[in-house]
């Protein structure tokens, strides 16, 4: 693969190269006053990848430079994060559809999140699946990751353009702190998903959300239909 390059050898070699570029990444946006840095993954991995000479700051084939970076980053999280929908996600998300719910993603996320849905959801993109592509806040994109209440005053002013009140909104997540409580905090209701013990992060030794409770805890996407329509 061009020239002998190999993504696993990369993650073999470069995954302390990563967290350290990741650290280095996190302190100077604090230095810059980001409470809740997040980074973007790409540019991360371009640090990772000159400082292990696979690229060259003078590279001229720019478009084999970016092919380098993305399958670097996607091959390592596949290897070190697998993921796979959770039971009854198409079928929710259709029956939403059919309902006209609107609903959207605010995730913690990089490039290769809309790339893995569609690649786990039948070939369907975002768009395809329903989600509007205004309501879908992507962290790498905002320089900012969840809890951070810029992201969830952000989702608010966009929602107040489709005139869909606070009170309308379901918000869904599995974190009571990085989903519950900033969600709460911008006056919408929240569905702790608990279908996962996994990913399921109750956070209860945190005082930022011991006198927070979900509006509702479900164990199965599918009691979002119903759910929806009750908080509609």
């Amino acid at each position: 693969m061009d020239g002998g390059w190999d993504p696993a050898l990369v993650h073999e070699k470069g995954t302390s190269l990563l967290q350290e570029e990741i650290h280095t990444v996190h302190r100077e946006k604090r230095a810059q006053g980001v409470h809740f840095p997040e980074i973007d993954i790409l540019q991360v991995w371009h640090r990772v990848l000159l400082r292990l000479g696979l690229l060259t700051e003078g590279e001229n084939k720019i478009k084999i430079k970016i092919k380098k970076i993305r399958l670097t980053a996607l091959s390592y999280e596949c290897r070190t994060n697998p993921v796979w929908p959770m039971p009854g996600l198409l079928e929710t998300l259709r029956r939403l559809q059919d309902k006209k719910i609107q609903f959207g993603i605010l995730s913690n996320a990089q490039f290769y999140t809309p790339i893995l849905f569609e690649i786990l959801c039948n070939n369907q993109s975002l768009t395809g699946l329903g989600f509007n592509p205004g309501l879908c806040l992507f962290s790498y994109l905002e320089g900012e990751g969840k809890p951070s209440p810029n992201l969830f005053s952000t989702l608010a002013l966009r929602l107040e353009d489709y005139d869909v009140a606070a009170s309308e909104v379901l918000y869904v997540g599995n974190d009571m702190l990085k989903d519950i409580w900033p969600a709460a905090d911008v006056g919408w209701q929240t569905a702790l998903f608990a279908g996962d013990n996994r990913s399921l992060r109750l956070r209860e030794d945190d005082p930022r959300v011991r006198n927070i409770q979900p509006t509702m805890v479900i164990d199965d996407l599918r009691q979002l239909v119903d759910a929806t329509l009750s908080h509609s």
